[in-house]
């Protein structure tokens, strides 16, 4: 799931969804941006922990991470500056 969280006006309930939907012990791949406003992007998430807490409470297990700061930054002074992070997961359902 490429970069659609931040396009829903409820990710919590989608995510939730999305584990009804994945198979039992199954992989879903998402990514999604952390402080990118834009007019499309009707959901802001502001830091990194926010989408892990979002996809913890739908239930999956974080099995890999991966963040990608702003060009030439560190992650922790792109999000000191509130500039655009990509974060992508490998989740896993639960058995």
């Amino acid at each position: 799931m490429g970069e659609v969280l931040e396009h829903v006006e409820e990710p919590a309930r989608f995510m939730g969804r999305i584990r009804e939907l994945a198979a039992p012990g199954g992989y879903v791949f998402i990514t999604t941006a952390i402080n990118a406003p834009a007019v499309d992007h009707i959901y802001l998430f502001e830091t990194p922990e926010a989408v892990r807490e979002l996809v913890r409470s739908a239930g999956f297990a974080i099995e890999g991470e991966q963040t990608s700061p702003y060009i030439g930054m560190t992650l922790e002074e792109t999000m000191a500056q509130r500039l655009p992070v990509n974060i992508a997961l490998q989740l896993r359902a639960p058995q």
